[in-house]
């Protein structure tokens, strides 16, 4: 996948995000992905993100279950960024008008030292 090849779906995603309603980027009939390139558009929006302001909080990750990931049919755990503008202090009410197909999910927030996260792969995951 070119540089190319990942922008267009980064900015659709991008824009989706902007406009509350996610996936649309996706629906496009042209519009391929391999599970190899899967993050690759994701990382690039989270990208765009930062250039125009926006900070990034941490990272999140899911289906770190080996039962979850069976029933799903997947091989690893999946990730994705937590901007600032994302976390809510506790307890928090939420605005159904805010999200496009709410659902909760219980989450754990944890933090690691600096040595940790510097053995990570900066490239793979920004």
């Amino acid at each position: 996948m070119t540089d190319a090849e990942v922008q267009a779906p980064a900015g659709g995603q991008l824009a989706d995000y902007d406009t509350g309603m996610p996936g649309t980027a996706f629906a496009q009939p042209a519009f391929r992905l391999v599970l190899d390139n899967a993050y690759r558009p994701r990382i690039e929006a989270a990208q765009l993100r930062v250039l125009r302001g926006e900070a990034i909080a941490g990272h999140k990750i899911g289906c770190v279950s080996a039962d979850v990931r069976r029933r799903l049919g997947m091989e690893h755990a999946v990730f994705g960024h937590q901007f600032e503008s994302e976390i809510r202090a506790s307890p928090a009410r939420l605005r159904c008008d805010e999200f496009c197909c709410l659902g909760i999910e219980g989450e754990l927030p944890m933090s690691a030292d600096a040595g940790s996260w510097a053995q990570l792969d900066s490239e793979r995951w920004f």
